[in-house]
């Protein structure tokens, strides 16, 4: 277990460098084909060339690698990297620092992704589990017709569908209504409410959620009824052990194993598809601040913002590694 745990922190450190070496290179590649951003930042004014050339050096932008189509400007890179390893994600064109704007923005982002992954994982798995032990039956089909039908919307269809058919209306009826306690109204607010930071992102989350609770459903039902069928669970029935033992200590955790692998890779879902919710309901997260960049052509920003969604997507996998390495201790690296 621990050299597992070694070998793979190990494997971390040269996927982290090649993540980051290719955000690097596809940025400085934008910046090549399409021209220096800094005088974006000036609008319709035309800046003096002391006044560009001082916006180009504080942003790093005055590489003459960055004339070059192709050149991978390594040595911007090696700057980049250092920067990041001091905790500096540079700033936005109105100076102001990107790990404020992270600060200031995440812990609305962390609430969603809880919600979101608290429906994935309980509802997900529930259902999963009520289709897999009554395969063939009604819950079975029903779960998953469901399911089909919910992976065939997009994030962004599913939230505008959500906020229009059900938003709007329960709202709407809820000012209507003088027995509505105020705390219901929040719940199906249209945008974000500052003042009910969870009961107003409960909806945003059950849209977030809802691809990745249909992947865990059809991803547990499969697993659990492939391993009601094998030899370990049949010799464990055979010696007399109770069936709710067999399923939830046997069957179910060896079932579980690959979820907890889809979980690590719908966190990528969860950052994309946060990006999209975020902007639908109006949450000022990370998500909604990086559409705010492209919208503006803050590169500085977009790329520091890409970054710190790869960290977090790589760290989160390499937990995930460890834990199913836990649930499965036959795992090894040769």
């Amino acid at each position: 277990m621990g050299r597992y745990i070694i070998r793979r922190l190990l494997q971390f450190i040269p996927t982290l460098a090649g993540a980051l070496f290719l955000l690097h290179y596809l940025s400085s590649l934008a910046v090549q084909l399409n021209g220096n951003p800094a005088r974006a930042m000036f609008g319709d004014r035309r800046p003096s060339e002391a006044m560009l050339a001082a916006v180009q050096k504080l942003y790093n932008l005055d590489d003459p690698c960055l004339e070059q189509v192709g050149n991978p400007c390594f040595g911007q890179f090696v700057n980049r990297v250092t920067s990041l390893a001091q905790g500096d994600l540079g700033t936005n064109f109105r100076g102001r620092p990107v790990t404020e704007i992270i600060a200031d923005s995440l812990p609305l982002s962390a609430r969603l992704a809880v919600i979101a992954l608290v429906v994935q994982i309980l509802i997900g798995i529930t259902a999963g589990v009520f289709a897999g032990l009554r395969n063939k039956g009604v819950i079975d089909y029903a779960v998953k017709i469901s399911t089909v039908v919910i992976i065939a919307f997009p994030v962004f269809v599913l939230g505008k569908v959500i906020q229009t058919t059900v938003n709007v209306p329960v709202t709407n009826a809820l000012r209507e209504a003088s027995w509505a306690p105020d705390w219901l109204g929040t719940v199906f607010s249209i945008s974000y409410q500052a003042n009910s930071p969870w009961l107003s992102l409960l909806v945003p989350g059950v849209v977030l959620g809802a691809l990745g609770l249909a992947t865990t459903a059809r991803l547990t039902r499969t697993s659990l009824i492939e391993n009601l069928h094998a030899d370990y669970v049949r010799t464990a029935t055979a010696k007399g052990m109770p069936r709710r033992r067999v399923i939830g200590v046997h069957a179910l955790r060896n079932s579980l194993i690959p979820v907890v692998t889809d979980l690590g890779l719908s966190v990528g879902v969860l950052l994309s598809g946060a990006v999209v919710t975020e902007a639908i309901f109006n949450i000022p997260g990370v998500g909604f601040q990086l559409i705010n960049a492209i919208r503006v052509g803050e590169s500085p920003v977009i790329v520091s913002l890409v970054t710190f969604f790869v960290l977090i997507y790589l760290v989160v996998n390499l937990l995930v590694d460890l834990l199913y390495a836990v649930l499965d201790p036959r795992i090894r690296y040769e």
